[in-house]
């Protein structure tokens, strides 16, 4: 008897040390899911300059991150001597870049009031002395901000390959060489550039800059387009030097209209007009007489400035050499469905294309991340194309954003049925207490049971 109690106790102690072993392998299962979570976000907050794989994830997740990650978009320049990287980092600041735009701005007004109210030569310029101190003001400043620029990035290549930084420099220069009265003769034209100064605006408007960025890589496009509309245009320029050039070559052509007699009968009515134009030139010589002529006359017509009434009704209406309007009106309606209806609508569709279209392309959407797969880290040798990725990768972001969030409500599932699973073996054992109280009760009771 003593030894069935023995067997009994060991039985129910093996069966406690099992559910509390379970116990503790749901607990380690649910800390090691929810640990490997959070190290695969800090490994996104911490590696996403490097990895670039979730550099895209952490900035859609956390707007920090995603900060940071505009910050380090241009890595700074390698120092070349002290304090270097802090005159980077001050030059880069959104008040300094806020204020050289004001600048910028402020020169473009100046300019224009010189031009509306003193649009004269210098020697003639009733606010001379005013105009050109502020053109000394605004290239000392533009100065300061080159010096400053140049400062922070460094006179290497990372200062030269900047496109706009090219353009700061060659404008300053201008503008230096201009105080200094060193531009004359010729020369004194480069002035000009100064004109261009609000060109400066793009480098420090992103929204300006992604338009000039997008018209530069639509060019290749657009100038296809452009070759085609030009090799039509140069057909029908042969055609128009062919057929009229030698309209109103006499000073004259002829149009016929119908008029009523008092008995109402009709009866045509020929009419001279004059073909001398406003030049004193014939109008076949004048429009159509040689290619370049006859080019840009239907140039006017593509732009539709006054095409009809001075350029092809003329043709259409004339008696002479062209005793019908039938084939100038197929010229003329022919080559605006072409031109003005196709081909210009085709380079607006390439430069379209180039705005709506990504900068790169996408990266395919990666495989669900599955509970025993570790995170893949990115496949992008180059640095710059990793940049590249996590800047431009709409797709990527979303696709990675989404699976870390289905990620969390798993482990927030696990973590839930864990919860369940404690609870139920918290009943089960307060139930098994109260089966061994009880059983201990009727063996003081009835002690005979026992046996």
């Amino acid at each position: 008897m003593a030894l069935k109690n023995r067997n009994r106790k060991r039985a129910s102690q093996t069966g406690e040390q099992q559910e509390e072993e379970e116990e503790g392998a749901y607990v380690e299962v649910g800390a090691t899911i929810e640990s490997g979570v959070a190290g695969k976000a800090s490994a996104t907050d911490n590696g996403a300059a490097s990895s670039g794989t979730f550099a895209p994830l952490a900035a859609a997740v956390d707007p920090a991150v995603k900060a940071e990650g505009a910050q380090q978009a241009e890595s700074p320049p390698d120092t070349c001597y002290p304090h270097q990287l802090s005159v980077y980092r001050l030059y880069n600041t959104m008040v300094v870049q806020g204020l050289v735009a004001c600048i910028i701005v402020a020169n473009f007004l100046v300019t224009i009031a010189e031009k509306e109210w003193d649009p004269y030569k210098p020697e003639m310029q009733r606010y001379r002395d005013t105009w050109r101190a502020c053109e000394y003001t605004f290239n000392s400043l533009f100065a300061v901000e080159l010096v400053l620029n140049m400062a922070g990035s460094g006179v290497g290549s990372f200062f030269w390959k900047n496109p706009w930084n090219v353009f700061d420099f060659v404008v300053v220069v201008v503008g230096i060489l201009t105080m200094s009265g060193a531009l004359e003769g010729p020369l004194e034209n480069l002035r000009m550039l100064r004109f261009f100064r609000v060109f400066r605006l793009f480098k420090r408007v992103e929204s300006l800059n992604k338009i000039v960025t997008a018209l530069l890589k639509a060019i290749p496009g657009v100038l296809n387009a452009f070759l085609i509309m030009l090799i039509v245009m140069c057909i029908y320029a042969i055609f128009a030097v062919e057929y009229f050039s030698s309209f109103g070559e006499t000073g004259f052509y002829t149009t016929v209209g119908k008029v009523a007699d008092a008995d109402g009968t009709l009866r045509s009515r020929i009419n001279n007009v004059s073909s001398i134009t406003a030049r004193s030139m014939r109008y076949g010589e004048e429009y159509y007489g040689t290619f370049s002529r006859a080019l840009y006359t239907l140039f006017q017509v593509l732009t539709g400035e006054s095409w009809s009434e001075a350029v092809a009704r003329p043709l259409m209406f004339g008696d002479e050499a062209h005793n019908n309007a039938f084939g100038p009106a197929l010229f003329f309606t022919s080559f605006i469905l072409l031109t003005q209806v196709v081909l210009v609508n085709v380079v607006v569709a390439v430069l379209l294309d180039n705005f709506v279209t990504e900068p790169s392309a996408p990266a395919a959407a990666p495989a669900p991340i599955q509970e025993s797969e570790s995170v893949p880290t990115s496949t992008t040798a180059d640095a710059a194309s990793a940049a590249d990725a996590a800047e431009n990768s709409a797709a990527e972001r979303a696709a990675l954003a989404t699976q870390l969030s289905t990620l969390k409500e798993d482990v927030a599932g696990i973590k839930s049925q864990m919860g369940d699973v404690v609870a139920m073996k918290q009943q089960l054992d307060a139930v098994l207490g109260g089966v061994k109280q009880m059983h201990a009760t009727i063996k003081q009771k009835a002690p005979f049971l026992s046996a």
